[in-house]
C-alpha cells in the first residue's frame, strides 16, 4: 500500500511572526494625541530603566582664608583643618527616569501596514511638521508655522489642553507596569531586516527606542514602583502663575513679530511703488 501526502508552503516555512517570536503580552503602544497618531510594537529584549540623582558638596565653596590657612597648617606643620564630615554631599535634584526600549515591528498579512508604515511613523516623531490650518494662530505668512516634538512647558495632565501650546508630545505604555502620559522621545534606530515581500517592504524591523520622562519620578506611600507614572497632582499656584505668565508673553511677542513684519512688508510694498512711479 502506497502512501501519498503533499506539503504546503504553510507548513515548509513557518510564518514571519513565529520566526521573530512575537509575545502580545509584551507590546508597547505609542500615542501623539496631537497628531491622532498611535502605533504598537513588540518587545523583543530587556527593558531597561535609568535614574540618576545629582549631589553637591555641602563645603565645596570655602571662604579664601580657610584655604590659605588650611594650605600654611599642612606646609608648616604637616596637618590639615579639612575635616571627614567635609565630605558631605545634599541632594540637589534627581533627573527624569531614562527609558532604553529594543523593540520591533514584524508583519503578520501586510508588510508595509504592519512594519514599514509604523516604523516610519515612530521615526518621524523625532522630527518638527509645518502646522496645518487649524493649529495655526495668528498665522504668520511669510516663514509659516512649525509644531515641534515633544510636550510644551505648559502641558499638565489634569489641566485643561489648550491646542496652541500642546506639541507633538508622545505617551507610551507597556502594560499596567510602564505609563509615561507625555514624554521625551531622544533617540530612534531602526535596523531593517533582510527578509521583503513581493514588493520590496520589510517583513520586520527592529528599532532601539530611548526616551525620558518629561518630569522626576517620585515614590508613592507604599515606595513601590508597580506603575510608572509621572506626577499627577494639580500644579501648585506658582507653577500655574509662572506658566500663564510665560504663555501670554509668548502670545505677545507672537503678536508683536506678526506686527513687524506686517509693518515691513507694507513698508517695502510702497517703497516699491514710490520708485516704479517716479520713472519717467
Amino acid at each position: 500500500m502506497a502512501l501519498s501526502f503533499s506539503l504546503t508552503a504553510d507548513t515548509l516555512l513557518p510564518r514571519i511572526r513565529d520566526v521573530y517570536e512575537v509575545n502580545p503580552q509584551t507590546k508597547v503602544r505609542f500615542e501623539c494625541p496631537n497628531r491622532g497618531w498611535y502605533l504598537e510594537a513588540v518587545l523583543s529584549g530587556s527593558l531597561n530603566l535609568s535614574a540618576t540623582s545629582n549631589w553637591k558638596d555641602y563645603f565645596a565653596g570655602l571662604p579664601q582664608v580657610l584655604n590659605i590657612a588650611d594650605g600654611y597648617s599642612q606646609g608648616f606643620m604637616g596637618m590639615s583643618l579639612q575635616q571627614p564630615w567635609m565630605g558631605r554631599k545634599y541632594w540637589s535634584g534627581t533627573e527624569p527616569m531614562v527609558i532604553r526600549l529594543p523593540l520591533q515591528f514584524v508583519s503578520d498579512t501586510n508588510a508595509k501596514k504592519e512594519v514599514y508604515d509604523p516604523a516610519v511613523m515612530l521615526l518621524s516623531l523625532l522630527f518638527p511638521r509645518i502646522a496645518n490650518d487649524a493649529e495655526m494662530t495668528n498665522k504668520m505668512k511669510l516663514w509659516g508655522e512649525y509644531v515641534v516634538p515633544g510636550p510644551s512647558i505648559f502641558y499638565n495632565r489634569n489641566g485643561n489642553k489648550d491646542d496652541s501650546v500642546m506639541w507633538d508630545y508622545v505617551s507610551v505604555r507597556l502594560g499596567e507596569m510602564l505609563d509615561f502620559t507625555a514624554c521625551y522621545l531622544e533617540s530612534v534606530t531602526l535596523n531593517v531586516e533582510n527578509s521583503f515581500d513581493t514588493k520590496g517592504y520589510p517583513h520586520c524591523i527592529k528599532a532601539d527606542v530611548s526616551f525620558r520622562a518629561m518630569d522626576s519620578m517620585f515614590v508613592p506611600a507604599d515606595a513601590s514602583f508597580v506603575r510608572l507614572s509621572d506626577f499627577s497632582m494639580e500644579s501648585p499656584d506658582m507653577l500655574e502663575r509662572l506658566t500663564d505668565g510665560a504663555r501670554d508673553l509668548a502670545h505677545s511677542a507672537k503678536s508683536f513679530t506678526n506686527e513687524f513684519f506686517k509693518k515691513a512688508a507694507t513698508k517695502a510694498n510702497e517703497a516699491i511703488t514710490n520708485a516704479l512711479g517716479s520713472k519717467p
